[in-house]
């Protein structure tokens, strides 16, 4: 049931990208060029985070207070939460389609809309290293993601293509293909929590991979707006506003109709 309904904005701006801790707090990127924290148990805004000159694309939590937001205005920038203050604020190769955060080293990794990656470290002063194209097809970026451990890297780009590389290198060590084109992100693929396993959306499916490229599973469903693994099996968001509940082998999934078929209205 409907615990607590708690508007971000009175006009109700387009959430870009969001994400929460196990405290409540939650993250949310918005289209007027703001990030909230949001105190979902005392259900109250705790900040609007103002800073960049352009569309919010990713945002997301660092140890402790800290989070990074990084936007279509070419920078990434880290933030102090509990004061609402920008920490550092660093440029970017061009305007960033999503990014993703190892939550422990801190790491960023932000892609664009020609194919490349960056991967920012703010333990280091010197600016990051040329961005990379592991994609080639040169398409947007749509999706990043760091394994548990932080060393490895997974993206998809708006043609489907996904690729896995270890953090640091220029080539990918693995390439996948899912079914494509993708709308916009962001919307990461995931690894398994064990790590054996990927998972990516299509343009109207579902790819699970083991980490070594071979296909588990390939199921075509409605269009996928996003999936996860952040719990022991993998979950599917669906346009038609039904989730899927995925296990690691062809058994299929569980559907757990999420409410009504008609598509969402803008």
């Amino acid at each position: 049931r409907l615990e607590a309904h708690l508007s971000v904005a009175r006009q109700l701006p387009k959430v870009i990208d969001l994400q929460l801790t196990e405290a409540g707090l939650l993250l949310v990127a918005s289209s007027d060029q703001a990030v909230r924290l949001l105190d979902l148990q005392r259900r109250r805004l705790v900040h609007t985070l103002r800073g960049h000159r352009g569309l919010v694309s990713a945002c997301g939590w660092l140890q402790g207070s800290r989070a990074f937001t990084a936007g279509a205005d070419r920078t990434v920038k880290l933030w102090d939460v509990e004061k609402g203050q920008v920490l550092r604020s660093m440029p970017c190769a061009g305007p960033v389609t999503t990014a993703r955060a190892h939550r422990q080293s801190g790491v960023v990794v932000a892609g664009y809309a020609d194919g490349r990656l960056s991967v920012f470290d703010p333990r280091l002063p010197e600016a990051p290293a040329e961005p990379v194209r592991l994609h080639q097809s040169a398409q947007a970026v749509v999706g990043v993601q760091l394994s548990h451990d932080g060393n490895l890297v997974l993206s998809q780009a708006q043609d489907g293509s996904v690729c896995c590389t270890a953090l640091g290198c220029p080539e990918p060590t693995l390439r996948l293909q899912a079914s494509g084109p993708l709308d916009s992100g962001p919307s990461p693929p995931a690894f398994s929590p064990d790590g054996a396993s990927i998972l990516a959306r299509g343009a109207a499916s579902v790819h699970c991979w083991t980490k070594d490229g071979h296909l588990v599973y390939n199921h075509d469903l409605q269009p996928a707006v996003a999936v996860s693994w952040d719990l022991q099996r993998a979950v599917s968001i669906h346009r038609s506003g039904h989730f899927y509940s995925w296990g690691a082998d062809q058994e299929g999934a569980d559907d757990l109709n999420a409410g009504p078929r008609s598509e969402p209205q803008d």
